[in-house]
């Protein structure tokens, strides 16, 4: 099982598909790559492979992953008209979209939903969401399936710009406001400690005797003075805690991202992705 891609080597244009039978004579089934089949010939027309898949789910989101890559839903790019996997939205990058949601607004008139939430939502009706359920009953993922989607959504989620990750950041926090987050399991637990141990800033890292008398009081409620507040000040001046990383933003050196997301009014959520994002060259931050 394989993901290709075809390109039209008179224009350049590109289309992302898959194949469960590696046949090398097939160049694709999209319906403006056809159309172009026929105007420029096939001969004008190569064919690669791109990545090799072993199941049918990693090679769904393979396919998601390399369209997006490669951005060839979009008509000066490739032929997609769809995101890719099993089915999606043919219909967004059609050519003739505006013709074919007449049609489809014209046959649906009359037509009652066959489910409607209370939000006026069309959804599964209980009997198909209970049988649905039933068919997964006992159905389990190996590991080398769930390492191969893991893999192949941290790939997709890396090539999506900024402003899409932020969007879907908000989007995700807008739907899980109010709800209640269910205690947590033994194995997430241990998980959560593991990754806590590598990623935690503070790992390693020992509190002077003098710091955690600090914290003892402050944790004691005690008020501090001005005077008091003034000394701690000037104690800690020039102390800089030892995971601090310089920040760069377009030129400007920061002490931190901290301190650049003050004087920058960003987010440090969004500094972070604009670090690790290939489509900002002047964000960088510096090791120790």
């Amino acid at each position: 099982m394989i993901i290709y891609k075809t390109t039209n080597i008179i224009t350049g244009k590109i289309y992302i598909g898959q194949d469960k039978n590696n046949n090398p004579n097939y160049l694709g089934s999209g319906k403006i790559l056809i159309q172009s089949i026929e105007k420029h010939g096939r001969e004008n027309f190569k064919k690669e492979i791109i990545e090799h898949c072993s199941t049918k789910e990693q090679l769904d989101l393979a396919e998601m992953h390399w369209i997006s890559y490669y951005e060839s839903t979009n008509r000066d790019i490739g032929y997609n008209i769809a995101a890719g996997g099993s089915g999606g939205d043919t219909i967004s990058n059609h050519p003739n979209k505006d013709l074919i949601s007449e049609k489809i607004s014209k046959s649906n008139a009359g037509r009652k939903p066959w489910n409607t939430g209370t939000k006026g939502k069309i959804g599964w009706s209980e009997e198909s969401k209970r049988k649905n359920s039933e068919s997964n009953i006992g159905k389990k993922r190996n590991e080398e399936t769930k390492k191969n989607i893991s893999i192949a959504r941290k790939r997709w989620w890396e090539t999506l710009p900024v402003e899409k990750r932020e969007e879907i950041s908000k989007n995700l926090s807008e739907a899980l406001k109010g709800r209640k987050k269910p205690p947590q399991t033994e194995e997430q637990r241990k998980r959560h400690s593991e990754w806590m141990k590598e990623n935690n800033p503070m790992f390693n890292y020992t509190h002077t005797e003098e710091s955690r008398e600090k914290m003892r009081l402050a944790n004691k409620g005690i008020p501090k003075s001005k005077e008091h507040k003034n000394k701690l000040s000037e104690s800690n001046k020039g102390n800089k805690p030892p995971n601090m990383k310089r920040v760069e933003i377009d030129g400007v050196i920061y002490e931190s991202i901290t301190d650049a997301a003050r004087k920058t009014d960003l987010k440090m959520s969004t500094l972070r992705n604009r670090i690790k994002s290939k489509n900002y060259e002047g964000y960088k931050m510096y090791e120790n």
